[in-house]
């Protein structure tokens, strides 16, 4: 005798037959990525994507009580009240850091390696973080640091004015293109004996049409001081971060006199306030 089929026991069958057929999906399963795939079947090769730290910066200078935009060539004035213009200001940062309620330090996991010259003719390979960014003042673009994975409660961000002893004596020609060691167009990033300038300020000392371009530079060997930022914030996994950080380059030149004391005069009264012009303004999960 026959067997039929009952009408539930097609359902079934039909449902078999898709699932049977239904190809398997791949995709990014690290729930540290930004491109986390909920309900994939297998991990996909090299497909995914990290989450990076970027910097912005606000240029600003207190002008007779105002925090105004700071424009290359304009007017502003020192502690003492004196009127003066700024050429340019140029300094590097690097190392930079979140550190949650814990104690774990979150950093900058890209690495760059590069050659340098360790005696006349003799180079070596060195392996620099390359988290290594170079803010001119003039310049409003929110800059990549590097890919940055972590979670936490964030207590802390920290960066260093300066840069690590390793850039020391590197080899420019093995430097990728356009990457912030590189030389500059005006090389103004390095001194004659090929150390890097980390801070320069070229000002006039006065508004005048002849007044003479001043320098104060600040050279790797002898520039590297951590800027400590103090927060409470809470950095989700796979998600991107925004540090903002507002300048007040006023502060550089609180206790300088430009119409009296010399470039060196005034390279030393801004060495003590250089953190003073820093502040976190915000730290943005993205």
């Amino acid at each position: 005798m026959k067997k039929i089929l009952k009408p539930e026991g097609f359902f079934w069958v039909l449902l078999l037959l898709v699932f049977s057929c239904e190809e398997e999906t791949t995709g990014c399963l690290d729930t540290f990525a930004v491109n986390y795939s909920v309900g994939v079947d297998d991990a996909c090769t090299g497909c995914c994507t990290y989450p990076v730290v970027r910097l912005a910066f606000n240029h600003k200078y207190s002008l007779d009580g105002e925090l105004s935009n700071l424009i290359y060539g304009n007017t502003v004035k020192d502690g003492s009240g004196n009127p003066f213009r700024i050429q340019r200001i140029a300094f590097y940062v690097s190392d930079i850091a979140l550190e949650t309620a814990t104690g774990a330090t979150l950093a900058v996991e890209d690495e760059l390696v590069v050659q340098a010259e360790v005696s006349p003719g003799r180079l070596t390979e060195r392996t620099l973080k390359d988290d290594i960014l170079r803010i001119d003042a003039r310049d409003i673009a929110t800059l990549t640091a590097g890919t940055f994975r972590g979670e936490g409660d964030l207590v802390r961000a920290s960066m260093q004015l300066g840069l690590p002893e390793l850039a020391d004596n590197l080899l420019q020609t093995s430097l990728p293109e356009g990457h912030p060691l590189g030389m500059q167009n005006d090389t103004s990033n390095l001194n004659p004996d090929g150390t890097y300038v980390v801070l320069r300020i070229d000002y006039f000392p006065d508004t005048t049409q002849t007044a003479r371009l001043e320098s104060v530079v600040f050279s790797a060997p002898e520039l590297s001081q951590v800027l400590d930022f103090p927060g409470t914030w809470v950095l989700p996994r796979g998600r991107q971060t925004l540090l903002v950080l507002t300048m007040d380059y006023a502060a550089w030149f609180r206790e300088v006199d430009v119409r009296i004391q010399s470039p060196e005069a005034i390279r030393e009264k801004i060495r003590n306030s250089l953190s003073a012009a820093f502040s976190l303004s915000q730290l943005l999960v993205q």
